[in-house]
Formats: structure tokens, C-alpha cells, sequence
């Protein structure tokens, strides 16, 4: 699993999550690095290591910069938020990577949730595409990318603060980004 990493940009407004997040990362991520992007160095085992940003920078910036020192060719997109209830299937994480190496896709999203789209074209087993003319095109949520995708995305993007946008989706659909 050395070709994953686990990123999870947060901020120490809400540090009052980080012990039930990172605890359940400790609990149920195994032979997967995990990586903090945040303004300060957060209160949590060694298993996960830190890249400190700058809270005055736009947050693309932010994401990219630190995201620039994660050497994994995939990583899992997580927020604070997101927290663990049950161990991560390493053999599915390892399917999902090899389809995307193996295709043109740039991400797969490990859950569904929000979306107004319904699941109309097969991807792979148990995979259906996203509609890249949708609103769905771009979500923040568990997600595993290629890295590289991802990175050309937030800098195509720069976004100046952290949210979604229809900017988000354009890029997507301009970069041909699709998953």
C-alpha cells in the first residue's frame, strides 16, 4: 500500500475533532501513510506526519504546497470531518489503484453521497462514472486520486478559500478530469 497516502487538510479551529478523527484513523487505516496539512502541529501519535501551512495564504496554496511533499502516486482526499467507523479494505484500495492506473480516470470517490446525478454508465465492477456535466463533476469527500490530477486541478482552480464552486466543475470538465 506504500503507492497510497492518506490526506487530511484541517485547521486548529477545529481541534476539538483531532482526538475521535485521528484516533479512528489510528484504529482502522493500516500500511497506509497519513499526512495533516494544518496551521499547527496537532496533538497525535507519530503515525501521522505533519505539513504546516499558512493561514494567510489562498487555500489552494495551502493544499498544494504541502500536498508537493507527499511522495504517494494516489492518495485519499479526507477532511476532519470524515471520521472513521470501520477498517479500510486494502484490497479494494488496491482495485481502485489499478484501475486507475490502468485508465483514464483520475479519481474514485469511496462514497456516495449528494449527488443529483443517477448512476447511468459502468465503469468498472461496482464503479459508475460521474457525470463530469453535472454538478457532481467536483465533491469534497472521501475520495482516492491520482495525485497528479488532483494537484493540476487545485492549481487550475485557486481557489482562495476552502469550498466548493461551480469553478471547481469547469476545471474538471477543461482539465478532462473524470471519475
Amino acid at each position: 500500500m506504500s503507492k497510497i497516502g492518506l490526506v487530511t487538510y484541517t485547521n486548529s479551529n477545529l481541534k476539538d475533532v483531532w482526538p475521535v478523527y485521528f484516533g479512528q484513523i489510528d484504529k482502522h487505516l493500516k500500511n497506509i501513510q497519513s499526512y495533516v496539512f494544518a496551521d499547527s502541529k496537532p496533538d497525535i501519535s507519530e503515525n501521522h506526519k505533519f505539513f504546516m501551512y499558512d493561514n494567510d495564504d489562498p487555500y489552494y496554496r495551502q493544499y498544494t504546497g504541502c500536498l508537493e511533499k507527499v511522495s504517494e502516486e494516489f492518495i485519499i482526499y479526507s477532511q476532519d470531518d470524515f471520521v472513521m467507523y470501520g477498517d479500510v479494505s486494502q484490497s479494494s484500495l488496491d482495485a481502485y489503484c489499478n484501475f486507475l492506473s490502468e485508465t483514464e480516470y483520475s479519481f474514485v470517490r469511496l462514497i456516495r453521497c449528494g449527488y443529483k446525478t443517477p448512476l447511468l454508465n459502468k465503469a468498472g465492477e461496482n464503479l459508475f462514472e460521474v457525470d463530469v456535466n453535472s454538478q457532481d463533476a467536483f465533491s469534497m469527500q472521501a475520495t482516492l486520486w491520482k495525485k497528479s490530477a488532483l494537484e493540476k486541478l487545485y492549481k487550475k482552480v485557486k481557489s482562495e478559500k476552502w469550498y466548493e464552486s461551480n469553478d471547481w466543475n469547469s476545471a474538471c470538465v477543461e482539465l478532462d478530469v473524470r471519475g
